[in-house]
């Protein structure tokens, strides 16, 4: 299908439709988010509550520094957690045959400031 998102947040599609059918159809909008997150030796909240969510997928970009992630709403303490090492990412997505985590995540580095990766939707 070729489509093109409209101003109200709708994919207006032209597909193969059965004869006699309105071969264009408007389609809901699925928010993502995809941005990059500056972390700090403080923990911060990097997801909120979204009961929509569909996937997750949390990079850490920094070269040297490792990164841990909680999922649940209890602060993030560096090592405890996932712990993701320099280039290591976790997904977690309905991919895997399973309802993912919807609730809230937190992060926090080991030291400095390091980026992360977040893609959701």
């Amino acid at each position: 299908m070729i489509g093109v998102f409209t101003a109200s947040g709708t994919l207006r599609g032209h597909g193969a439709s059965p004869p006699g059918s309105n071969e264009y159809t408007d389609l809901p909008f699925e928010p993502t988010r995809n941005e990059a997150i500056t972390l700090s030796t403080t923990s911060q909240n990097i997801a909120s509550v979204r009961p929509d969510r569909r996937t997750i997928y949390i990079k850490n970009l920094d070269t040297a520094i490792n990164i841990t992630v909680v999922f649940g709403p209890r602060q993030a303490v560096a090592g405890v957690g996932i712990v993701l090492g320099p280039g290591e990412y976790i997904v977690d997505s309905v991919s895997e045959s399973y309802a993912p985590y919807r609730g809230p995540i937190q992060a926090i580095a080991a030291s400095g400031t390091p980026i992360l990766a977040l893609y959701e939707r």
